[in-house]
């Protein structure tokens, strides 16, 4: 499979994740599920609660960078796996400038909660499966 295809698949398979667990408080307490509005790059918004194809470009580019910055982290530190998730860290934060609302994420990755450490490290053993599944 080429690259560009890996990472669109692992693109889109990080975005179903999110989705599953950003949903599961919600389904599990019998409460409707919001929206999660977001700008949608082109002058609106966007409720990025659906599938990876029905995303605007500017949210299936945001997938695409989680996913090839997962796949270098592993690539660079391929036998340790807080440095991976640092790395998917920064280079979250350079994607996503300091604002109010991940105010709280925006903080070093030493500095995070284990909670929102984990979300980094579940992006580098996907990372890892699809560098060991196509063998890149």
């Amino acid at each position: 499979m080429p690259k560009s295809s890996i990472e669109f698949a692992m693109a889109a398979e990080l975005h179903e994740m999110w989705r599953k667990s950003y949903r599961h408080p919600f389904i599990a307490s019998g409460d409707i599920v919001p929206p999660r509005m977001k700008p949608d790059g082109i002058g609106g918004q966007i409720n990025i609660d659906q599938p990876f194809h029905m995303l605007t470009p500017k949210w299936q580019a945001e997938n695409l960078a989680a996913a090839h910055a997962a796949l270098d982290a592993v690539r660079m530190f391929p036998r340790d796996m807080e440095a991976q998730s640092a790395y998917i860290h920064d280079q979250w934060m350079t994607r996503n400038p300091l604002a109010e609302w991940n105010a709280a994420q925006h903080v070093p990755y030493d500095a995070l909660p284990e909670s929102e450490k984990e979300k980094d490290r579940v992006h580098a053993r996907l990372a890892r499966r699809y560098l060991d599944l196509y063998s890149i």
